[in-house]
């Protein structure tokens, strides 16, 4: 019954929600550009909050599950890993000092419960749109990461990966590329971060896949996704 009300409400209320998301996000862009700059904290924040609807999302189709319903698995499983890599982003920033400062980790978190909510609201109600939502939110992250490499080329560059950003790039798990150089390649900073940029473009080409409910198995989820959403426009 829930997944055939999903079903339902898809093809119209994204028609109502989604215009909504388009005016939101600009606004939230531009207060989180001009607040931040190019700094680490703002990746801090970005990723706190940007993880968020994974969450909700794998609560939404457990919920589902509880009712006897089975969603897709693909879906468990692209959610699930999307977490990991997300969370990986986050350790990141926050070794780098970007949660140093107490009113950024409270800002975060605190916008992060209410989100929380709004789109697991969402997400049961109009679940075309939550993916909407997060196809925008993912398009900001990769927008700012791909400035952030310009800006900032030099200093990245000399900067070698330690710590988790060292586990990240050469983690299977955490990545949502493959890694094409060796374990005794040295990455510094910049590879770090044009890897997460990476990441995040996946997620866009993700959540227009899952947007249309298609079968996730029928995209190549690799650099060749990279290139298409670049060549798109973030």
């Amino acid at each position: 019954m829930l997944l055939q009300l999903l079903k339902i409400s898809m093809p119209f209320l994204k028609y109502i929600f989604n215009p909504i998301i388009i005016f939101v996000i600009p606004i939230l862009e531009f207060l989180l550009e001009n607040i931040y700059k190019q700094t680490f904290a703002k990746f801090y924040v970005l990723e706190t909050i940007a993880r968020i609807p994974y969450f909700s999302y794998l609560a939404v189709l457990h919920l589902y599950q509880s009712f006897g319903q089975h969603p897709a698995l693909e879906l468990l499983d692209l959610h699930y890993k999307e977490t990991v890599n997300e969370e990986y982003h986050l350790m990141i920033m926050e070794e780098l000092g970007g949660a140093a400062k107490w009113y950024n980790r409270w800002t975060a978190r605190f916008l992060g419960f209410f989100y929380y909510g709004a789109v697991f609201i969402l997400y049961i109600i109009a679940p075309a749109s939550g993916y909407f939502l997060m196809e925008k939110v993912e398009s900001v992250a990769a927008k700012s990461y791909t400035e952030f490499l310009k800006q900032k080329e030099e200093m990245l560059k000399k900067t070698k990966a330690e710590g988790f950003a060292l586990k990240y790039y050469f983690s299977q798990k955490g990545r949502m590329t493959e890694i094409e150089e060796g374990e005794n390649f040295v990455p510094t900073l910049y590879d770090v971060f044009t890897s997460i940029r990476n990441d995040e473009l996946i997620h866009v080409s993700d959540m227009q896949v899952t947007g249309n409910m298609k079968s996730l198995y029928s995209q190549n989820r690799g650099i060749e996704i990279v290139e298409d959403v670049i060549k798109r426009g973030i």
